[in-house]
């Protein structure tokens, strides 16, 4: 019994230490991604979001996308979706390029 009780305490202060050690680590992916469950019998696996396959009304897609916008911009710290991509410097440069070629 005394035994089992030692290698308990033992292997207890062996997982504590390895709690406390740093580990690094890299973001595998910086996606977002909103499963949506039906109980309809057609939406066996994935389905089209529209078309032959999907499940969806047009009323219920509005009502998803709605969700997904404000889940993502949330998510991402832009609730009103009006992060800049790029200086408007440069989508004009690259529009003019665009139309010389």
């Amino acid at each position: 019994m005394k035994n089992k009780e030692y290698l308990l305490t033992v292997a207890f202060v062996i997982l504590c230490g390895f709690s406390v050690i740093p580990v690094k680590s890299q973001r595998l992916s910086s996606g977002y991604e909103i499963r949506y469950f039906s109980k309809d019998v057609n939406a066996n696996g994935e389905t089209d979001f529209k078309g032959e396959t999907s499940v969806f009304t047009t009323d219920e897609r509005i009502e998803f996308l709605n969700y997904y916008a404000n889940e993502v911009s949330a998510y991402y710290g832009d609730k009103g979706l009006n992060t800049e991509v790029a200086p408007d410097d440069d989508t004009t440069m690259g529009t003019r390029r665009s139309k010389l070629v």
